[in-house]
């Protein structure tokens, strides 16, 4: 027994010295828990329903690494920092200014500055945008979901705010937050801010709220909505024609008014409500993202706020510049040790090439499949929860056919894919929303999942599962857990508006206002910005009331104001149509009400 006691001791030694280790790691998990406890404590009921702000500010992701406050503190310009003050000392805030201006590090540092305001009131202030790849970016949800109105057909939809479970959210709310405004309407601007109103019953613009707006109206703009067919033809032409409305019939005595998203936010009556008492519009113009090429930021002034002249020059030395034909072989293996983006401007030829490029790679794929879960907020209602949870889950947040989340449902991998950031992992790093790299490992297996990219400009760095979230006041949020990547070697102009690309290779075709200026002022210097053929004038589509807008802001001359006019006053683009129809034709049946109803 003695001899056999003596074998096992090293046994016993390794027994022991597992057992030490397994007690240590349970020890540090659990001063990691009580970390997380600390760092997040548990909210109000009224507080968990309402946008988070400092779950905004300060990240928790899958992996506990701390995305902390310190990467928002910017080293602010005399321009960035006077429409922080101005949104700190209570104003409404316009910050505007032409592409790479540094918009999105001032609204990181107000976001910053808010949180330390309100603390624990945090839910005061709603992030909101116009898009879902922005809104996901600033932690909120778009103003449609945030309103509950979805994407409004009727103006009747609007009255949806001031049902519940949104009521309650906005009658509390102090700070209104929208980026990429560009792409509001006037029209729904004027419906949303009349049902503020009334909901908080206060006859002040939007009921008192404070707004800050951020965008540039040079960029993308509102896009304009077709009803079916089978819904134009029960439209009353004569009334339309007379009040430029459009009216269905509703039942034998009322009618329904259709929404159609038209005009500029600067062309309705809300915004000059808030121009005319208190609304601060401050242009930023030092160009943080272009500072490395003297000569490209003059081009993007002129290509964004010159004359036609301007314009016409401005592209003949971006053209001579960019347009190198020996560089525009597409996706050549020959150029795979500087690889670089490739802007197209429509999703079809975008995920083609993206296909096409990650099947020429032997490695075998990796398939990451995304956590998603909802979190309806608090209530003592069985009921209520269960209304929430269902909206929750039929939230374009979750669907695969738009492009909400910012991530799909699956990402499939291989090692040496070109990839970019899909969010701010750390902006203080550069690992920012945009940032561009090479895989160069990966793992998806259980609780170890990662991908080890090596980032142009930066170095490898490890990309954990994010968390992207979808506030909705009043319901809760929706989560989707997923590594935040998603393949580049095509991106469309639309969704590379907001980043900054080190290497970037442009179709300059557009086909709305201001997508190719959007495309061209990504890159950093012309060094390397490539151009797949050369740019005309026609591709620079500049909206005929933007530069109206501009000469106001500079001047503030009252004829000009009248010139830039109302949406109603904005033609519809297919009525000009020389087809038959100027309506799209739908074999569908119309979600519309008809006649007989």
């Amino acid at each position: 027994m003695t001899a056999s006691h003596g074998k096992l001791r090293p046994f016993r030694f390794l027994a022991t010295l597992f057992g030490g280790s397994v007690l240590c790691k349970l020890l540090t998990d659990a001063a990691w828990v009580c970390h997380r406890l600390r760092v997040f404590p548990p909210a109000s009921p009224r507080a968990q329903s309402h946008i988070q702000l400092r779950q905004q500010i300060v990240r928790v992701d899958s992996d506990l690494n701390y995305f902390k406050p310190s990467a928002y503190n910017f080293k602010l310009d005399k321009e960035q920092q006077k429409a922080v003050d101005a949104v700190m000392d209570g104003h409404n805030v316009l910050i505007t200014g032409g592409a790479g201006v540094g918009k999105s590090a001032t609204s990181m540092e107000i976001l910053r500055r808010l949180d330390e305001k309100f603390g624990e009131d945090a839910d005061k202030v709603v992030v909101t945008a116009s898009t879902g790849v922005a809104a996901v970016l600033m932690g909120g949800c778009t103003l449609n979901c945030a309103a509950g109105i979805a994407v409004p057909h009727l103006v009747s939809d609007f009255k949806k705010i001031r049902n519940q479970p949104y009521r309650d959210a906005w009658e509390h709310l102090q700070v209104l937050i929208i980026d990429e405004v560009s792409m509001i309407s006037g029209e729904f601007f004027d419906h949303f801010e009349e049902q503020v109103r009334k909901l908080r019953n206060n006859d002040q613009p939007f009921g008192g709220l404070q707004l800050v707006l951020v965008g540039d109206f040079a960029q993308l703009p509102p896009v304009v909505r077709k009803p079916p067919a089978e819904t134009w033809e029960l439209v009353n032409k004569e009334r339309f024609a007379q009040e430029k409305r459009a009216f269905i019939p509703k039942g034998p005595r009322s009618n329904h008014e259709l929404c159609l998203n038209r005009g500029m936010l600067f062309q309705s009556k809300s915004f000059w409500k808030l121009m005319d008492r208190d609304l601060r519009v401050i242009s930023l113009t030092t160009p943080h993202r272009h500072h490395s090429d003297p000569e490209l930021p003059d081009i993007m002034r002129c290509l964004r706020a010159g004359s036609n002249s301007e314009r016409e020059a401005a592209i003949m030395r971006l053209n001579a510049r960019c347009c190198r034909p020996q560089e525009t072989a597409l996706f050549s293996q020959k150029n795979d040790n500087k690889e670089l983006v490739w802007l197209f401007p429509n999703n079809k030829m975008v995920d083609q090439k993206n296909q096409q490029r990650l099947d020429l790679l032997p490695h075998e794929p990796v398939t990451f499949t995304a956590k998603d879960e909802t979190k309806p907020t608090e209530s003592e209602n069985h009921t209520i929860i269960a209304t929430r949870k269902q909206i929750l889950a039929n939230n374009s947040f979750f669907k695969e056919s738009g492009s909400t989340c910012g991530v799909p449902k699956k990402i499939v991998l291989k090692e040496n894919a070109w990839v970019m950031l899909s969010a701010n992992v750390n902006t203080g790093e550069g690992l920012v929303n945009g940032a561009v790299g090479r895989v160069i490992k990966m793992s998806n297996r259980g609780r170890s999942k990662y991908v080890l990219v090596d980032f142009d400009n930066i170095g490898r760095e490890y990309i954990n599962p994010w968390k992207f979230q979808w506030n909705i006041p009043g319901v809760g949020t929706c989560v989707r857990e997923q590594i935040p990547l998603r393949l580049a070697w095509a991106v469309t102009h639309h969704r590379s508006q907001g980043k900054t690309l080190s290497n970037v290779k442009v179709d300059p075709k557009g086909f709305e206002y201001g997508q190719a200026y959007v495309a061209v002022s990504r890159a950093r210097s012309m060094e390397n910005l490539t151009l797949l053929e050369p740019a005309k004038l026609s591709d620079f589509k500049v909206n005929p009331a933007v530069p109206l807008w501009m000469h106001y802001v500079e001047h503030r001359d009252q004829t000009i104001r009248e010139k830039i006019g109302h949406w109603l006053d904005v033609p519809l683009p297919w009525l000009s149509s020389k087809h038959r129809s100027p309506w799209p034709s739908s074999k569908r049946r119309s979600p519309w009400p008809s006649s007989k109803h």
